[in-house]
């Protein structure tokens, strides 16, 4: 259960990191703003653990 919670949030978090990064919204208020870091910084670090755990892989 707890695993696909998690998943299910890294995924909305990569869904709109990427939204962000492609269309940007310039009307930001300070909330909107707070969640968008909050969800880049989740995206982020997965994103390296992902990279980091492939790597350690290879190896």
């Amino acid at each position: 259960m707890k695993k696909n919670i998690f998943t299910s949030i890294k995924w909305v978090a990569a869904i709109y990191a990427i939204g962000y990064i492609i269309f940007g919204y310039p009307n930001d208020t300070y909330l909107m703003r707070a969640i968008n870091g909050i969800m880049l910084t989740i995206f982020s670090v997965n994103l390296l653990i992902y990279l980091f755990i492939f790597i350690e892989k290879k190896k």
